[in-house]
């Protein structure tokens, strides 16, 4: 993900890259970790639902 900022950057300031495919690839490395940022939303609201139940 780190490499994809330090990409971002270059592609926005026209040093390197071109800003539509880098945003594209960072669009799908999150979605990689959408099922688990899901995941832990539910868990979360869950919890926080039962704890404000009380």
């Amino acid at each position: 993900m780190y490499s994809l900022d330090d990409s971002y950057d270059l592609a926005k300031d026209g040093v390197h890259f071109d800003l539509s495919q880098v945003i594209h690839t960072y669009i799908e490395m999150l979605s990689i970790y959408s099922k688990y940022f899901s995941g832990f939303e539910k868990l979360y609201f869950k919890v926080m639902g039962n704890e404000w139940r009380f």
